[in-house]
């Protein structure tokens, strides 16, 4: 059963609140209308201080960022660009996907953007720690396998030894044997 249009919008509301990857809504200008609370957290801004500013105000650099979201614009297409790196205005830069989508609602003419933003820096960074682990355990496989092909001919050569010890006849020559 469905709810009134209301509650849907209520609902609606509290989804965009709750939503771990950073949305940013921007008008057709790329004026910034609205961000839920991980876009804050990813530019490290409050809304209050983003609403209303302009998107290559936002970024440092983002020409790019801006020309690719005004294309989608033009040619109302949604699109999504793999690890790009943004860099928020007075931020280290950091490597995102994102996926920008034109949207036009039913009653209003007027096309929006929507612009969803997720950092990939700690799958990043995962990556490369399972890397490096792989890479221990190969070095370490490697490194056994190298211990047991020079610990074999030595003991071999320890037991010839042995042998010719028990051979000689002048014990002062024993020594060297045991060496």
């Amino acid at each position: 059963m469905i709810k009134s249009t209301a509650a849907n919008l209520d609902v609606s509301s509290k989804l965009f609140e709750v939503l771990a990857t950073a949305v940013v809504v921007a008008d057709a200008e790329l004026t910034i209308a609205r961000v839920n609370p991980a876009a804050e957290s990813l530019l490290a801004q409050s809304a209050v201080k983003l609403v209303g500013r302009q998107l290559r105000d936002v970024f440092a650099g983002g020409c790019e960022f801006v020309r690719l979201i005004g294309r989608a614009l033009e040619d109302g297409q949604s699109f999504t660009e793999r690890d790009m790196e943004l860099t928020p205005m007075n931020m280290q830069p950091v490597v995102v996907d994102f996926t920008v989508s034109p949207w036009t609602s039913g009653n209003d003419p007027e096309t929006i953007v929507v612009l969803e933003i997720a950092s990939v820096e700690r799958h990043q960074r995962i990556q490369q720690e399972e890397n490096m682990i792989i890479q221990n355990q190969v070095t370490t496989a490697l490194m056994r396998g190298l211990a047991h092909e020079v610990k074999n001919p030595l003991g071999g050569i320890r037991g010839a030894a042995q042998l010719l010890e028990r051979e000689l006849e002048d014990q002062r020559q024993a020594e060297y044997t045991q060496i």
